[in-house]
């Protein structure tokens, strides 16, 4: 039971934030039929379609149509960020259920740069491989919380990105995005928030000992 308060008073404190710091974060404006939305770009198996979304007329897919294959998307975040900083990354993703990917890859992650957006840093990823396939057929919002902890961080990328992907033959087989959120914790609500985190992971490993 108070595994579960601490989890849901972290998601409750997660959800006092600033400004969306996203443009069109639900992908709505943009060419659809597979193309790339306003203020975002894309890279290879993946694209803009209206079967894709959760609210709205548009979302992002991944495509498993060719074995091997990988894609992804993000949009550049351009602003200074101070190095106490605590991000927030989030998007609903719905893995149809026959998606599969040969190395277990879909990911989302934050990526760093530095003195005036010449040089990337640090990539802080979280693995959604195994979310999206474990509760494969529903909508799932998946959350990246990071510090900056670096100086003079002029740029930060929120990707969403996977590999592997497998061509089953039998359709049903694509992953769906929507609805996207980047943003800074405000101070008050962050230390909390980590601290409710610390708490949580002592009593895991507790829990683990016994």
């Amino acid at each position: 039971m108070r595994k579960l308060m601490l989890v849901v008073a972290m998601m409750a404190l997660a959800g006092v934030a600033s400004a969306n710091l996203l443009v069109n974060p639900g992908f709505e404006v943009g060419p659809g039929g597979g193309g790339t939305p306003d203020d975002w770009w894309k890279y290879n198996e993946t694209g803009q379609e209206s079967w894709s979304a959760q609210t709205g007329t548009n979302g992002m897919a991944f495509w498993s149509w060719s074995n091997g294959t990988w894609g992804g998307f993000g949009q550049d975040v351009v602003q200074a960020f101070g190095s106490s900083d605590v991000l927030s990354f989030s998007i609903w993703g719905l893995a149809e259920v026959n998606f599969e990917s040969s190395i277990d890859e879909t990911w989302i992650l934050l990526e760093f740069w530095q003195d005036g957006n010449t040089t990337w840093t640090r990539q802080d990823r979280l693995d959604v491989y195994g979310i999206l396939t474990g509760n494969a057929g529903v909508w799932n919002q998946v959350t990246l919380i990071t510090t900056v902890n670096l100086a003079n961080v002029t740029m930060i990328k929120p990707i969403v990105g996977g590999g592997g992907f497998t061509n089953n033959n039998v359709g049903n087989q694509a992953v769906f995005w929507d609805n996207a959120n980047f943003y800074v914790i405000p101070e008050p609500t962050a230390v909390v928030l980590l601290g409710l985190g610390g708490l949580l992971a002592c009593m895991l490993r507790r829990n683990v000992r016994k």
